[in-house]
């Protein structure tokens, strides 16, 4: 019977190091949402942000930085007492959230034809 290559130590170690790095950006999302009650405003996001970590490290814990901490429950609800008129109502009407999610959709087809190579 042949014994099985090993892989070369620089390898291992390498591998070893970029899943401690990996946990611990996860860990760091996870702290900063449970332990100091930055928790997102959909409760799903709780969980969005920690588990890329794994796998993509500190790039992970920069699109939480960056993009997560815009959408924490927090955030959400101070954003909406920006003005007073909006602070009383607290509600927009129907129209106003059809308008919304039509002018979000056009962006979102915008930017992806954009990145598909489609042009503008």
């Amino acid at each position: 019977m042949e014994e099985l290559a090993h892989p070369a130590g620089w390898t291992e170690a390498l591998g070893w190091f970029s899943l401690s790095v990996a946990f611990a950006c996860a860990l760091v999302i996870l702290a900063d949402l449970f332990l100091l009650g930055r928790r997102q405003h959909m409760w799903i996001m709780n969980l969005v942000y920690p588990v890329p970590a794994l796998y993509w490290g500190p790039v992970g814990l920069w699109l939480y930085f960056v993009h997560g901490r815009r959408t924490l429950r927090r955030a959400v609800e101070n954003a909406a007492c920006l003005t007073p008129t909006s602070c009383r109502t607290r509600t927009s009407s129907p129209r106003d959230g059809g308008r919304q999610r039509l002018a979000g959709t056009v962006t979102a087809v915008r930017l992806l034809a954009r990145l598909a190579g489609g042009g503008a």
